[in-house]
């Protein structure tokens, strides 16, 4: 619905941009017309993965939420075909890129797996969301996400790894954390 590009618009001012990525594109409608008192807030229709192509959307239109990975759908009311891009492909098309957010339903692994060369820029800073359970329904865990970060030399701010690994929750409903990870030489 566009909950943090309202939050960056402000932030970033019409001096800079926010891209804003949206597999479903219902949600993406709706965000681009509560975004649209800030023009420099583009939102896109396109879900992130490891290599471009296409993958069915489940869908909850009660609660407003999706994912792409079927074991997710416990109350899914319908699927929709979207198209996905790479991570690399988005982040080239935003100059002076300095921030990544991805809340992706578990499917944060797979977004990494398309960006080695976003992941190989030091000045970018990113808030991920960490789901335990949605990384391992997508194949992947938390562990698995650290470990891209730490290969390329960010590490959670404020934190180290292994005191995070120890707070992270695993009942479903609440099992998720919200981290900032910067590179190394930033934090």
């Amino acid at each position: 619905m566009g909950k943090y590009a309202l939050q960056y618009a402000p932030v970033v001012g019409p001096s800079g941009c926010v891209l804003g990525l949206e597999p479903d594109p219902d949600i993406a409608g709706h965000a681009r017309l509560a975004l649209a008192k800030y023009p420099w807030v583009t939102v896109q229709a396109v879900g992130l993965d490891a290599a471009p192509g296409r993958r069915t959307l489940y869908r909850d239109h009660d609660k407003r939420r999706s994912s792409l990975w079927a074991s997710n759908r416990l109350e899914a009311d319908d699927e929709i075909d979207v198209v996905l891009t790479t991570l690399d492909t988005v982040a080239a098309l935003v100059p002076h890129l300095r921030g990544i957010k991805i809340d992706a339903q578990g499917a944060e692994a797979r977004i990494l797996a398309g960006g080695g060369v976003t992941l190989a820029r030091p000045e970018i800073a990113w808030f991920v969301e960490i789901w335990p359970e949605g990384l391992r329904e997508a194949g992947s865990s938390a562990e698995a996400l650290m470990d891209t970060f730490a290969a390329h030399g960010f590490v959670p701010e404020r934190h180290t790894w292994a005191s995070l690994r120890a707070h992270v929750p695993t009942q479903r409903g609440h099992s998720s954390m919200d981290v900032v990870i910067r590179h190394a030489e930033a934090a």
